[in-house]
């Protein structure tokens, strides 16, 4: 799976709604002012998976599906800067994280779960306390909301865009199937119950 539309099928499949996320629209406003090289921009999905996280606190952030939200974008404007020092500091989805998002970034106390398969992970981030689960897999940094009391699932991939679910069954059941695709390996994954 290279596409979004390739992405925006699946999501359709399991009675889902996708809407696509360009991180580049946002990045490269700010670009100049990151650090250069790889190294530093290997944690560009992990930064902006964690601002996913934080802005799903903001009231009027609630409806990320709709078109007309700019709110994550302008989000990612704001942790651009940021998100270098992810890059430069990523080890194992904990450490290094600027205290600017430490209220709903993970501390080192922070519930880590080792996970085998994409079901086992997907049914893992149902049981998150906060309902916010960052997720990491090799090379690559994904997050969840899942909101059982309003049945609300949604699944943020950097790369590829966000797939909102009205039931728990139909967002565990995407996830295998994404997952599944190998787009990012077969890996075991390491989901993060965040604040």
């Amino acid at each position: 799976m290279s596409s979004f539309k390739q992405f925006q099928d699946l999501v359709k499949s399991h009675g889902g709604k996708a809407r696509k996320f360009d991180q580049g629209a946002g990045l490269s406003m700010r670009w100049a002012s990151m650090q250069t090289g790889l190294k530093a921009q290997d944690g560009v999905c992990a930064g902006l998976s964690i601002a996913f996280l934080g802005l799903d606190s903001i009231p009027d952030s609630k409806n990320l599906m709709d078109d007309k939200n700019t709110h994550l974008e302008k989000g990612v404007l704001v942790y651009a800067e940021r998100i270098a020092q992810f890059g430069g500091n990523y080890s194992e989805g904990m450490t290094g994280f600027d205290q600017s998002i430490s209220k709903v970034s993970m501390s080192r106390n922070s519930t880590l779960i080792k996970c085998q398969t994409p079901e086992g992970m997907a049914k893992s981030s149902l049981k998150s306390p906060s309902g916010r689960s960052f997720i990491k897999v090799k090379g690559h940094a994904c997050a969840a909301i899942t909101n059982k009391r309003e049945n609300n699932f949604v699944f943020f991939d950097p790369n590829l865009g966000f797939a909102k679910f009205d039931s728990s069954l139909k967002y565990v059941l995407f996830v295998k199937e994404f997952f599944g695709f190998g787009l990012y390996g077969h890996t075991i994954f390491d989901l993060i119950y965040v604040k």
